[in-house]
């Protein structure tokens, strides 16, 4: 029987590293955009790399025979190491990967600086409908907060956008 040949792959994950990645890509620190230096398959030098992800809108590119975030390379290309927490992007658009919109946040950080569910019925952060009214409640450092019950939606909003800039500090998001 003859063995099956194993693709070959250029780099693994642990030996991905800043000078591999700059000797590939380039990346433009205002526009976010990664581009190839080399030629690789069918893409031509210069030509943009990656793609995103419809579901979520992350940018991903290809790099032996694995898919990395696009914000994640950002972080390596431009520090040099891989980021030691998670990069959050500060205007909440996954796909937005310029240098100035990039951070790193823990994962309670990164949650706090993300897009209103699409379950939400009030059209607000940690707002919900209670009786006749609305209950406005948010969660920060491993603690939930009551915050109190309004007669209208946008009382409530007001009460957990103070909450939040004094609990999250520069990761509020308010609505």
């Amino acid at each position: 029987m003859a063995a099956i040949r194993q693709p070959r792959r250029e780099k693994f994950i642990n030996d991905l590293t800043a000078k591999y990645i700059r000797s590939i890509l380039h990346y433009d620190p205002i526009s976010g955009f990664f581009t190839y230096k080399i030629r690789r398959g069918k893409k031509r030098v210069g030509d943009r790399a990656g793609h995103t992800a419809k579901r979520y809108g992350y940018v991903y590119i290809g790099i032996g025979g694995r898919f990395y975030l696009a914000h994640r390379l950002a972080w390596l290309y431009v520090k040099g190491k891989w980021p030691t927490r998670r990069v959050d992007h500060e205007d909440r658009n996954p796909s937005h990967n310029w240098w100035t919109n990039l951070r790193q946040a823990t994962h309670a950080q990164n949650m706090a600086n993300s897009k209103i569910k699409k379950n939400n019925t009030s059209g607000y952060r940690g707002v919900h409908k209670r009786n006749n009214g609305w209950r406005a409640a948010i969660s920060a450092n491993n603690r939930h907060y009551h915050l109190g019950d309004f007669n209208t939606a946008q009382e409530a909003a007001a009460a957990y956008n103070a909450a939040s800039i004094e609990l999250r500090g520069k990761f509020a998001c308010l609505d």
